[in-house]
């Protein structure tokens, strides 16, 4: 009997340790099988896609850059195109910071061919100064004197009438303005008055430009009648 007893406790703590032990491997699994999970399970898409990444090494404190998917460790590395788009995203990363913009262009280094020496010319001698010729002096004296004296072209009757005229608006307030007279092959004679053109001077508005301009009329009129009573 006693032995009986024996046999069925041992083979319940058999069976309950079994259960166990069956317990927590499922549960080990289970976790295990989470952590996997999450490792293998791809990250979640981003949004936009990523421009620029930098990283640095802890140790040599060097700075490597992830353009584009690839790892650029040196800027030379990279085209002038695209170290300037490089620098446009930079300048947009300055920008959200609220700091200055970066400069987007990109200097091209040239290297300079040495440009040959130029010959050294010694300087030409001073030719030593001579005296003014007497023979060129008295040649252009004969010149000046051989030449005829300049006749100015006489005035036409409309342009010594405007002189008058011109004279008589001083003071006036039509002073320093476009009034003046001229002739028209055409249409003869004309009286400009600012951006308005007249023929003859019956058909420019009465007024005091209309008055002085018939007192310039009779004024030169008057002067052809004297230099003819002194021709007479």
């Amino acid at each position: 009997m006693i032995l009986v007893i024996a046999f069925l406790c041992i083979t319940i703590g058999y069976v309950f340790g079994w259960l166990v032990a069956t317990w927590r491997a499922g549960k080990e699994k289970d976790e295990t099988e989470e952590l996997l999970s999450k490792a293998v399970s791809p990250s979640p898409e981003r949004p936009f896609p990523l421009l620029l990444g930098v990283f640095q090494d802890p140790i040599s404190r060097r700075i490597q850059v992830e353009w584009k998917g690839q790892k650029v460790e040196k800027a030379l590395d990279l085209s002038a195109d695209e170290r300037g788009k490089l620098l446009g995203t930079l300048s947009d990363v300055k920008e959200w910071l609220g700091a200055p913009e970066l400069p987007l262009k990109v200097s091209s280094v040239s290297v300079e061919s040495p440009r040959p020496s130029e010959p050294v010319v010694p300087p030409l001698p001073e030719e030593p100064v001579r005296p003014p010729s007497i023979l060129s002096g008295v040649t252009s004296a004969l010149a000046d004197a051989m030449q005829p004296p300049r006749q100015e072209k006489p005035k036409s009757i409309v342009e010594q009438i405007d002189e008058i005229f011109q004279k008589k608006l001083e003071g006036t307030p039509y002073e320093g303005k476009r009034i003046f007279l001229m002739e028209d092959p055409r249409r003869g004679v004309l009286v400009r008055i600012e951006g308005q053109v007249y023929e003859g001077v019956e058909n420019v508005p009465e007024g005091e430009v209309k008055q002085l301009l018939r007192s310039a009329v009779s004024e030169w009129e008057r002067s052809q009648e004297l230099q003819i009573k002194r021709k007479a």
